[in-house]
């Protein structure tokens, strides 16, 4: 007996000393995780030394927080660094990649999948779970972390313990209230997430700190491929501090990559300004963010020969995505680049080239418009006049009736989609944006856009699209009812604030309010018919199709037409306006 127990004693020694050792390792890694993530918090710049406090005050509190700021600012590191400050840092600290997921193909019955999301609550239980780019999730996704939340904030009102610890921090490319108000995000969870906001500064705004963030760049990509101790020319140096990072912290590391790649010794230099040279695709430089989001970036560029000027759509390559999920959101990608090609209306943009980065990126190459998309227009003018907002309208019906034409559905005709510019001699010319999730009518392979999924923005949809029918040109026409009644009115057809669920149920069973009871500008009766025909919940209620439409809305009699000179007088000012805040 005594020498089983000291036998006994002897195998608790030993798997205790193994345990502590893998406890040191373990610690070990996570210190090396963190100092990994921690670097884009360098810096002793005003806008960094603000952050620190929000960091500070945020890792007191378990509330949900929601962080901002320009995308590649270094969200992920802020939350991570949040969560090791707080009373959580022993426990998990996990990152849900809400764009990867949003790439997955969702269940038969057409239910959007919460297994992923849970699995990784749970699993980040007592600890953090940082969502980037929570606005991507899918409306049941974002239902279970709203019905979760709830969950938290009723159980610390009762006293009672939490089923689910775990706190929450998120991440929403560009406005929250643009997402909520858009659909993309769930109202309640955006409205919880809103309460404790960390404003993420760009690189542009904290300068001072460019030498210490590009030293630790430069120090780690040295190290890493052996180099040993590496230094800026002065040029480099001064070519670092004069450019304007649209790509933020994710830019510079690029930058600083792509450097020492091409120098040789222990001296690294920036041989040309970096005004659009960081990246080049397709014999294009691209010089300046245009816009971003989780799926892709847009890009101003200009061709390396022909000096064209162009804009560039990327794909963002997905960090621990699958062969599949890249290959399916390549696919997207390259059937909107072939389906716009093969259009042909002045309407449509136009497409010069497309194709696959060294990195596996995917790209296409489209005109350059120089104006604003019909969402940014009513955020600067609100409620439109509807001479103006029907004749925007009618210019869209020539872009869908070529597409319909050629068997093609445009499937999230929106605000954000549809842009207004000038056109040679003529204003308020609008052309029709993103065939992403275009549907081949009658074609065979609908893995795009089929999966039982509903595909669209909910503030937009049609109702056989939430049912799960047949959807057709007559789609496209609800959408446009749905942009035209927003343009009049300056509210959306049904209200948003019971999130994308119950905007779905009220497309499809609720009746829209009659456009001239909530215009500021008069609406005449022909226009108020033709909203409300358009948003019939019927397909076969709506018009014939889209040339019908045009004819429609041409028809209407405007007691203050929206004439050409009205609308060169109104980008003239607009112009002279962002003349004079530039000089000022």
């Amino acid at each position: 007996l005594e020498a089983r127990n000291v036998a006994l004693e002897e195998a608790v020694r030993a798997r205790t000393e193994e345990l502590e050792q893998e406890l040191k390792v373990a610690r070990a890694l996570a210190a090396e995780t963190r100092r990994g993530h921690e670097w884009a918090l360098l810096g002793d710049s005003v806008a960094v030394r603000a952050l620190r406090e929000h960091i500070l005050a945020q890792s007191k509190t378990v509330e949900p927080a929601l962080l901002g700021g320009d995308d590649g600012a270094g969200q992920e590191s802020v939350a991570r660094a949040i969560h090791e400050r707080s009373a959580r840092a022993e426990a998990p600290f996990l990152v849900l990649d809400c764009a990867a997921l949003a790439a997955q193909p969702v269940a038969a019955d057409g239910r959007e999948p919460t297994a992923a999301v849970r699995e990784m609550a749970e699993a980040a239980s007592s600890g953090t779970l940082y969502l980037a780019y929570a606005d991507l999730l899918s409306a049941p996704q974002q239902e279970y972390l709203t019905e979760l939340v709830r969950a938290q904030q009723a159980a610390v009102a009762s006293g009672r313990a939490l089923d689910s610890d775990v706190r929450l921090i998120a991440y929403v490319a560009g406005d929250l209230g643009a997402a909520m108000g858009s659909g993309y995000l769930n109202a309640v969870l955006g409205s919880v997430l809103g309460r404790n906001r960390v404003t993420v500064p760009a690189l542009a705004e904290r300068r001072e700190d460019l030498p210490a963030l590009a030293g630790h760049v430069l120090e780690e990509r040295g190290r890493a491929l052996g180099r040993g101790q590496l230094s800026f020319t002065p040029r480099a140096l001064e070519r670092l501090r004069d450019h304007d990072w649209p790509g933020n912290l994710r830019e510079l590391v690029q930058t600083v990559e792509a450097a020492v790649r091409r120098s040789k010794g222990t001296t690294v230099d920036i041989e040309e300004p970096l005004s659009g040279q960081w990246r080049s695709v397709g014999g294009y430089r691209l010089t300046a963010l245009v816009g971003s989001g989780g799926m892709g970036e847009v890009w101003r560029a200009e061709h390396a020969l022909l000096k064209r000027a162009a804009a560039v759509k990327l794909t963002r390559k997905l960090p621990g995505t699958n062969r599949n999920r890249q290959q399916e959101l390549e696919s997207r990608f390259r059937r909107e680049a072939e389906v716009t090609a093969a259009l042909q209306s002045p309407h449509t943009v136009q497409l010069f080239d497309f194709g696959v980065t060294d990195d596996g990126a995917f790209y296409y190459v489209m005109e350059l418009l120089e104006g604003l998309s019909l969402a940014q227009l009513q955020r600067e003018v609100g409620a439109l006049r509807p001479a103006r907002a029907a004749h925007l309208v009618a210019q869209a019906c020539l872009s869908l009736a070529e597409a319909h034409a050629r068997g093609l559905v445009h499937r999230d005709i929106k605000p954000d989609n549809l842009f207004a510019c000038r056109m040679g001699a003529e204003a308020d010319f609008v052309k029709v944006l993103d065939f992403g999730i275009v549907k081949v009518v009658d074609d065979g392979d609908e893995t795009l856009t089929k999966h039982g999924r509903v595909m669209g923005t909910p503030a937009y949809i049609a109702p056989e699209s939430v049912m799960g029918g047949d959807v057709g040109p007559a789609a496209d026409l609800y959408a446009l009812g749905c942009v035209l009644f927003r343009l009049v009115t300056g509210v959306p057809v049904f209200d948003q604030t019971g999130g994308a669920m119950a905007l779905l149920a009220a497309h499809t069973n609720e009746a829209p309010r009659l456009p001239s009871s909530l215009a500021p500008n008069a609406v005449p009766p022909e226009l108020d018919r033709v909203i409300l025909q358009l948003l019939e919940k019927e397909p076969a209620h709506r018009p014939a199709s889209a040339l019908a439409l045009r004819d429609a809305l041409l028809a209407v009699p405007f007691d203050t037409p929206w004439t050409e000179r009205e609308a060169q007088a109104w980008w003239k000012a607009r112009d002279e306006a962002a003349t004079r805040v530039a000089g000022a």
